[in-house]
């Protein structure tokens, strides 16, 4: 019951969102590398491409569950084998009251063997929680790594970096309170904190970087807090790990925290008017996360997977003229072309079918055999053992009739009473006849012998 109603449509809905976030992650890669080519400038191209991803990697939930509801698209039936009937109780050995040889009872009937039923949905429940689980382990041990390093921080309060986040967040219109942190156990800059944003820097951020830098550095990491970035990556993480069976998960999770990271320094390179400065830190921080570390795998801002080289040729390369670029209006059929995609893709449903039922044929009827006449001695045997149980019945029916509380009894006792004795005289009369009829037999084939 539990396997229908809740574990069968669990997961029907995890199937589903499989089937069209896979989908959508596949469209989106076709049409990110078709849009490639025809729009020239990056941070148009990373604004597109980022929208894509999101709808790829979020949208595939959304229409699964609208799917699932029957709002949209077909159904792929998966039917789940109908529960087994209820065992039949065997029969008891019953002694049978009758002309029956006493001490003869008939033999117990055996119950049917129950089918054996795998129970396949279940095992599929618990391998989902299974991985589920493991994912949530590792994205804990994850953040316990990040939290050990960040357990040293302490916070910047006075000093160039202080006063160059707060020129920044003047000149960025920013409204929000963003805490400015020195971390000794980092080894590049981060942004954390989905309700109170934080930037983390290292020590050598203050040391080794020229002025410009510094504040390139910051611009970068405040652009990340403005967008809210770690709140994307924490929910691109949930869907990774509730859903780590779809294939392409993690890729669209990779591509779009990469479209991230341009348009992070598209904001940087505008609030500074120094695109060379971003370039230059960051070439200088990746010498610092040659070796990579923990947090790199917890926040998007340190990630290794981050294409570098194609990050500084975007801020280094010469802006062309507008009169190339206008072709960001090939985002609106790109996203529809992806939006429109769900309408194609099945919603899985599973639902319980009884197993197919042959027509029932009449049995054959059983070829007549011919009588064959019983010999005298065994019709004797017979009678003989008819009179003994005769003669039995007689004596327990005189006791009974014999009985003096039989005065007092019911009318309808007394009737049922004398109805037995009619039976009993009509089995007289019976036996009567059958002694006839073995004596006649017996004469005439004393007659046919030689």
């Amino acid at each position: 019951m539990v396997a229908e109603n809740i574990l069968g449509p669990l997961l029907a809905w995890l199937a589903t969102a499989a089937i069209h976030g896979t989908t959508l992650c596949l469209v989106a890669w076709a049409l990110a590398s078709a849009l490639a080519r025809v729009l020239d400038e990056r941070a148009v191209l990373a604004a597109v491409r980022e929208r894509l991803w999101k709808f790829a990697l979020f949208g595939g939930i959304a229409t699964a569950t609208f799917a699932s509801a029957g709002a949209t698209g077909w159904r792929v039936q998966v039917g789940l084998p109908a529960p087994p009937p209820p065992p039949t109780r065997p029969v008891e050995n019953v002694q049978f009251i009758g002309f029956d040889e006493p001490g003869i009872a008939r033999p117990p009937r055996a119950a049917a063997p129950a089918p054996t039923k795998i129970p396949w949905i279940e095992i599929a429940a618990g391998f989902w929680i299974l991985g589920v689980g493991v994912g949530a382990a590792r994205f804990a041990r994850d953040r316990r790594e990040l939290a050990r390093r960040l357990r040293s921080r302490e916070p910047i309060e006075t000093g160039p970096a202080f006063e160059r986040l707060a020129e920044l967040c003047r000149r960025s219109h920013s409204t929000l309170r963003v805490r400015l942190s020195r971390a000794p156990c980092l080894t590049a800059p981060i942004t954390r904190g989905i309700l109170r944003p934080e930037i983390c820097i290292p020590p050598r951020a203050e040391r080794d970087l020229m002025p410009d830098e510094l504040e390139a550095m910051l611009a970068h990491e405040l652009a990340h807090a403005q967008r809210r970035d770690p709140l994307l990556l924490a929910l691109c993480r949930a869907v990774e790990i509730v859903f780590f069976f779809q294939p392409l998960a993690r890729f669209a999770r990779v591509q779009l925290l990469d479209e991230a990271e341009i348009l992070c320094d598209a904001r940087a390179a505008q609030w500074t008017g120094d695109p060379a400065s971003l370039a230059s830190c960051l070439a200088e921080v990746a010498t610092w996360i040659v070796a990579g570390g923990r947090e790199a795998s917890a926040l998007p801002m340190a990630a290794r997977g981050t294409r570098l080289e194609l990050r500084v040729r975007s801020l280094l390369e010469d802006r062309e003229p507008a009169s190339k670029r206008r072709r960001s209006w090939l985002a609106v059929p790109a996203t529809l072309t992806l939006a429109a995609a769900p309408l194609a893709m099945p919603a899985v449903s599973m639902e319980a079918v009884a197993p197919s039922r042959t027509p029932m044929s009449s049995p054959a009827p059983a070829p007549e055999r011919a009588l064959e006449p019983a010999p005298a001695a065994s019709f004797a045997d017979g009678a003989e053992e008819l009179t003994s149980t005769l003669e039995e019945l007689e004596v327990q029916f005189a006791s009974i009739a014999s009985e003096p509380a039989l005065a007092d009894a019911s009318t309808e006792l007394r009737e049922r009473l004398s109805k037995i004795g009619d039976r009993l005289q009509t089995l007289r009369a019976m036996r009567a006849e059958l002694d006839t009829l073995i004596a006649e037999d017996a004469s005439a084939e004393s007659q046919q012998q030689p």
